[in-house]
């Protein structure tokens, strides 16, 4: 008896060692067309694609159309749609996607600094503030820029790998704390003649999201919240035409739509010909860590697949994109990808352990 409860035991657990094995596979990452979410190296686990159907932004493995060779790209593009490259945008159907963006870690990460490096990347001491302690304070009004401009490429371990192109749809995550009643927070993005900002005041009770040109404000959104956050992480991002506001992690404002003015700037020349971004406001407050990202920039391919010309998708077809669009050799030299090529969906990082994300 005891034998046969051991054999059916062992016949158990390789039977679920089988399907387990059928159903999940383990992956290496090979190339930079990933970066900096998934870098050379590292393991992740796919599940196939019986348990469900790839959906837009997963991570997929699945063998090149052309060459049949094992790749890992994301899907950007879902059976039956029309999908275009243009300007570095992603259009569906006729559309500008924008893509689910609320907070600093959904965008490909440019600065990630703490407060006591943050002086490194925003002019703050010639804007007034002063270091106190493993933080940035302000007594009187003002604002700080970034020193430099911001360049299309991303942060990986610590280390930059930024191109000469200006980046563009970038956000900002900023650690404050406001001091008194009278305390009012700033984040702003610049771009072209517009300023795009937040103020949140009334120790985080009011917040106002607002656009403004050379020639007058308009405020977009005022909002009485339930409860005081004097103290937090304010998020600001200007993605695919609409605002996006997160106070402590809690959604605000989820891309916000927004007119851009005809006015042209003074002598026909923008103000702001990339974009740039500012933190400060009305003290006493005071600065902690800062984090600021980027939209994924597509790439076009000149006489390539949807590059320049709507390619439409066959009710099995999917279209499929390398993080690193300068690196990535995918459907846009190759084409769409057929469901069956498609091996399995990324659910898990073996090594290092983690969920994949964008490199933070």
């Amino acid at each position: 008896m005891i034998l046969n409860r051991r054999f059916r035991i062992l016949v158990v657990s390789l039977g679920l060692l089988l399907i387990l094995t059928m159903l999940c596979t383990p992956v290496r990452v090979a190339g930079p067309s990933m970066r900096p979410g998934l870098v050379e190296g590292q393991v992740l686990v796919a599940t196939s694609t019986i348990l469900r159907h790839p959906a837009r932004n997963d991570l997929v493995v699945f063998s090149e159309p052309d060459t049949g060779t094992t790749a890992l790209k994301r899907v950007v593009g879902l059976p039956g749609e029309e999908v275009l490259l243009q300007d570095g945008d992603l259009y569906l159907d006729g559309r500008r996607y924008a893509r689910p963006i609320h907070r600093a870690q959904d965008l490909v990460p440019l600065v990630d600094t703490g407060a006591r490096d943050a002086d490194l990347c925003f002019a703050l001491r010639e804007a007034g503030f002063e270091a106190e302690g493993d933080r940035w304070f302000l007594g009187g009004a003002s604002h700080a820029r970034l020193r430099q401009t911001l360049r299309t490429g991303y942060l990986l371990a610590g280390e930059e790998h930024f191109s000469v192109e200006p980046a563009r749809d970038v956000g900002v995550e900023v650690d404050f704390q406001l001091h008194a009643a009278e305390s009012v927070f700033e984040l702003a993005i610049l771009e072209r003649d517009l300023v795009f900002s937040v103020q949140l005041a009334d120790f985080g009770r009011r917040l106002r999201i607002s656009m403004a040109d050379p020639h007058r404000e308009q405020v977009l959104q005022e909002t009485e919240l339930d409860q005081e956050t004097p103290s937090g992480t304010l998020f600001l991002g200007n993605t695919d035409g609409g605002l996006t506001v997160s106070l402590q992690g809690q959604v605000l404002a989820d891309h916000l739509p927004y007119e851009v003015p005809a006015q042209p700037g003074e002598n026909g020349a923008s103000r702001h010909p990339f974009a740039q971004i500012e933190v400060g406001g009305q003290g006493p407050l005071s600065l902690g860590g800062v984090r600021i990202g980027r939209d994924f920039f597509w790439r076009e391919e000149d006489g390539r697949y949807a590059s320049g010309r709507a390619l439409e998708l066959g009710e099995n077809e999917f279209f499929l994109l390398g993080d690193d669009s300068w690196n990535s050799r995918d459907s846009r030299n190759y084409g769409p990808v057929r469901r069956e090529h498609v091996q399995g969906i990324v659910t898990w990082r073996i090594w290092p352990p983690g969920k994949p994300g964008l490199g933070w």
